[in-house]
């Protein structure tokens, strides 16, 4: 009878760690809680989910983002777009002096493939001169410190000047394991020309991914199970009797 009761005990404990509900999630509220519907409300299984920022709050960064600002001509809204009314641009500074200027996403879980459109000069910033470019990067506790991974570049995907282009990079081979980033859009150059971007997509969550048991863990879990189906079966048996 110890040895069942034993049982039982050590599978009731397990019962939290598989359990994937919010502590503090209210069951019985009627509304959601309020969010940034830009950023949605993620599940206790921090799976990311889609994101779309079109600037179309008017405001620039957007609500959650944050900018880095070293040169007067920074990240500003732009009354032009790829689809909506807004975009978010840079504009080269005439008295040339070094720019380089950054967009930061909220910091949280990215995933699969990051879609964004821009457009910028040919002839300043790719085919003629190579003044200045528009990047993009995966940010780790903040930019700087070495450890921030290089994506690539939108002007490589421009198909004309000021030619709204797609870009699309796959950032799972790229993202550091089982850690917040952020993903930020950089400007930098001289004597380059202006640059825009809209219509940034990404998966994101700002929970971490639940762990996923592995094949041993799964096999004590099941060894677990019907060791307790097995206890109380007799347990009942010993009551009827």
């Amino acid at each position: 009878m110890k040895k069942y009761i034993t049982i039982l005990i050590l599978f009731f404990l397990t019962i939290p760690s598989l359990s994937f509900a919010d502590e503090n999630e209210d069951i019985t509220a009627k509304k959601a809680p309020v969010s940034n519907p830009d950023y949605p409300s993620n599940n206790a299984l921090g799976k990311p989910e889609p994101v779309t920022e079109g600037f179309e709050a008017g405001i620039v960064p957007p609500a959650g983002w944050s900018a880095v600002t070293n040169n007067v001509h920074t990240w500003k809204l732009l009354s032009s777009s790829h689809s909506g009314s807004y975009s978010a641009d840079v504009e080269y500074n005439p008295e040339l002096v070094p720019q380089d200027e950054w967009l930061l996403t909220p910091s949280g879980y990215y995933s699969g493939i990051l879609s964004l459109w821009s457009f910028g000069s040919l002839y300043w910033g790719r085919d003629t001169y190579d003044n200045y470019n528009g990047e993009v990067w995966i940010v780790v506790n903040g930019i700087g410190g070495g450890d921030d991974v290089y994506v690539g570049k939108v002007d490589d995907d421009w198909l004309g000047n000021w030619v709204w282009s797609q870009s699309t990079f796959d950032l799972d081979p790229l993202l550091p394991a089982k850690q917040p980033v952020q993903l930020g859009f950089r400007y930098v150059g001289v004597d380059g020309a202006q640059l825009a971007i809209d219509d940034i997509s990404y998966n994101y969550s700002a929970k971490p991914p639940a762990a996923i048991p592995t094949l041993s863990e799964w096999g004590m879990i099941l060894l677990a199970l019907i060791l307790s189906g097995s206890a109380f079966r007799a347990i009942h048996r010993r009551q009827i009797l």
